[in-house]
C-alpha cells in the first residue's frame, strides 16, 4: 500500500484547514518576552479585526474577567510545574461590545530553553457560550423547580399533619368499633396522600442525586408483619388469597434503612393487589449467602408473586411517569414513579430489583439486598425502648402558631410524661430563654414576628449568656436544601410533618442521652 508523505507545507496548509473547519482560536505565546501571537478567529471571537489586537500577553489578560483571572494563572503555573499534562481552564473574556464570552482555553508547552524555562506556550480557544447559557438556564429550571416543590411539600403537609396526628389521638381513645372503623379510613386516606406526596419528593431528591440511606439494626418480621396487618383488609375485600411466607433462616435483626424497605415492599404489594382481579398474592422472605465481597454478609432476598394482569412491557415501567398502557392509567391510577423510585432505593442499597411477568397470568417481582445480621445489642425494638425509658424530666419547648399542630405535639409529648412549654412565634420563642432553661426546642420554621430560622439564629447568637438548648426544627419543608438551610442557622436536627411518634422519641431520647454525657 502506497502511503503519502505530506510535505512541511502541506502539513501547515492541511492544519489551517482543520483550525478554520473547527473555529479555534489559536494563541502563541513566549513566557519570557510576553509576545502573543492570535490568529483571526481568536480576535473575531471578541469582536475585532486581528489588526485592532495588540501581539501581547495584556491583549489577552485585560480582557479576562477579574474574577477569573487567578484561576487561569493557577491552572498555568500547575502546568509549568508539571503537575497537569496540559493547561485548560474556562473563563469569561470581554467582548467588544461590552459582553462576556465565555472561553474554554487549552494549551500546552511546547519548548524549554536551557535552564528549563518555557520558552513556548500554545493554545486554543473556544467560545463555549452557548453551552454555558443552557447550564444556567437548566440551572434555573431546577430551583424553579426546587422551589415549586418545596411549596407544594409545605402547603399540603401541613394541614395533612394535623389530619393525621388529630387521627392517631383519636385512635387512642374509647371508640365503639365503627368510630374505630372511621379513624382507621381517614388514617389509611391521609397515608395513601402522603405517600403521593413522597413519591414525588424522593424522585426530586433522586434526580439531584441527594437521596441518601440510613442503614440500622432493623426487626424484618415487624415489616412483614405490617405489611401483612395492612393489606389484609384490601385483599379480602378484592376476594383474593393473601399469603406470606418467611423462611425460618431469615435473622430476626438485620442492619438495613428499614424505612426505606418498607417503601418498596409496600408499593410492590400494593400494585400487586391493584392490579390482580381473581386468584393470590403472595410475599416470600428467603435468605441467600452473599457474594465473598460483601464480607460475610448475607442478602435477603424478597419476591412479590401475583396471578393479575401481568405486564406488556417489563423495559417500559422502570421509566419515570410511564404505565405500562393508558388503560392501566385511567382504570387504576398512580403518579407512574412508584416503580422508578422502588428501582432507586435499592440500587442505594446496594441491591437488584427484577421482574418476570407473563401478560393475563401474572408478576413476580424479586428484590435482592446485602444486609448485616444485627448484634444482640442493637436488636431493642423502638416500642421496647419507648416502654422502658423516662423522659418525663425533659424539659421542651414548643414553637408552633399553627393551632391544629400544637394541640398534636403536645399530646404526643403528653404520652411520654412531658409537659410541654408552648409559644407561638419565634420572639416568644427567644424571650422566653432568656428566663428558662430546656433541652430541646421543636421549632417551626414558619411563624410570625420572627420565623424559626430567625429565632434560631438569635438563640445561638446569645451564645453562653443562655444555656443553649437543642434546636430541631419542626417542618412540613421537607427537601435537602431547607433542611441543609436548618443545619446551617445553629438547629441541631429537622421532624418532618407529618411525624409519627417513633420518629419524635429517637429525637427525644437522644437529646437525653447528650445531655447525659455532658452532666
Amino acid at each position: 500500500m502506497k502511503v503519502n508523505i505530506l510535505s512541511p507545507d502541506q502539513q501547515l496548509k492541511r492544519l489551517e484547514l482543520v483550525i478554520e473547519g473547527t473555529h479555534l482560536g489559536m494563541w502563541d505565546w513566549n513566557p519570557q518576552t510576553n509576545e502573543v501571537i492570535f490568529n483571526d478567529i481568536w480576535a473575531e471571537m471578541l469582536g475585532y479585526n486581528i489588526e485592532e489586537i495588540d501581539a501581547n500577553l495584556q491583549a489577552w489578560e485585560s480582557r479576562v474577567h477579574p474574577d477569573d483571572l487567578a484561576s487561569v494563572y493557577a491552572d498555568i503555573q500547575a502546568h509549568i510545574e508539571g503537575k497537569t499534562a496540559f493547561f485548560e481552564n474556562v473563563h469569561r473574556m470581554r467582548h467588544k461590545d461590552g459582553h462576556w464570552v465565555y472561553i474554554l482555553d487549552r494549551g500546552k508547552i511546547m519548548e524549554w530553553d536551557a535552564q528549563g524555562n518555557p520558552i513556548r506556550f500554545t493554545g486554543t480557544h473556544t467560545d463555549i457560550s452557548w453551552q454555558k447559557e443552557a447550564e444556567v438556564l437548566a440551572l434555573e429550571a431546577s430551583k424553579a423547580k426546587s422551589q415549586f416543590l418545596a411549596n407544594m411539600s409545605h402547603e399540603i403537609r401541613t394541614p395533612l399533619n394535623g389530619v393525621l396526628g388529630v387521627a392517631q389521638l383519636l385512635q387512642d381513645g374509647n371508640l365503639d368499633p365503627q368510630q374505630q372503623r372511621y379513624v382507621e379510613v381517614i388514617l389509611e386516606s391521609g397515608q395513601g396522600l402522603l405517600t403521593l406526596i413522597n413519591d414525588i419528593l424522593d424522585y426530586s431528591k433522586i434526580e439531584a442525586g441527594k437521596l441518601s440511606i440510613v442503614s440500622e439494626a432493623f426487626e424484618i418480621r415487624s415489616v412483614i408483619q405490617y405489611v401483612n396487618e395492612l393489606f389484609q383488609e384490601h385483599v379480602h375485600k378484592k376476594h383474593l388469597a393473601f399469603e406470606v411466607h418467611v423462611d425460618d433462616d431469615v435473622p430476626t435483626h438485620v442492619v438495613i434503612d428499614g424505612h426505606r424497605l418498607r417503601q418498596v415492599l409496600m408499593n410492590l404489594l400494593s400494585n400487586a393487589i391493584k392490579f390482580t382481579m381473581q386468584g393470590s398474592v403472595r410475599l416470600e422472605v428467603a435468605k441467600e449467602p452473599a457474594p465473598i465481597a460483601a464480607n460475610g454478609a448475607i442478602e435477603l432476598v424478597f419476591r412479590i408473586i401475583d396471578t393479575g394482569v401481568g405486564i406488556a412491557n417489563v423495559d417500559k415501567i422502570w421509566e419515570s411517569f410511564t404505565q405500562d398502557n393508558a388503560f392501566i392509567a385511567r382504570e387504576f391510577g398512580g403518579t407512574g414513579l412508584g416503580l422508578t423510585i422502588c428501582r432507586s432505593l435499592i440500587e442505594l442499597m446496594h441491591g437488584g430489583i427484577e421482574v418476570e411477568s407473563v401478560l393475563g397470568q401474572g408478576s413476580t417481582f424479586t428484590i435482592t439486598v446485602p444486609v448485616e445480621v444485627a448484634k444482640q445489642s442493637e436488636q431493642e425494638t423502638i416500642q421496647e425502648q419507648i416502654e422502658k425509658s423516662d423522659l418525663s424530666q425533659m424539659r421542651v419547648l414548643v414553637a408552633e402558631d399553627n393551632a391544629v399542630n400544637q394541640m398534636v405535639v403536645t399530646h404526643v409529648l403528653k404520652k411520654f410524661g412531658i409537659e410541654t412549654t408552648l409559644v407561638g412565634s419565634g420572639k416568644e420563642a427567644v424571650d422566653i430563654c432568656l428566663t428558662q432553661s430546656f433541652d430541646i426546642i421543636l421549632m417551626d420554621m414558619h411563624m410570625p414576628i420572627m420565623n424559626g430560622c430567625e429565632a434560631t439564629q438569635t438563640i445561638r447568637a446569645m451564645g453562653e449568656a443562655i444555656a443553649q438548648p437543642k434546636i430541631y426544627a419542626l417542618t412540613a419543608d421537607a427537601m435537602v436544601e431547607q433542611m441543609k438551610t436548618c443545619l446551617e442557622m445553629g438547629m441541631d436536627g429537622f421532624l418532618s410533618k407529618p411525624f409519627g411518634i417513633n420518629d419524635l422519641f429517637l429525637v427525644l431520647q437522644e437529646v437525653q442521652q447528650q445531655s447525659r454525657v455532658k452532666a
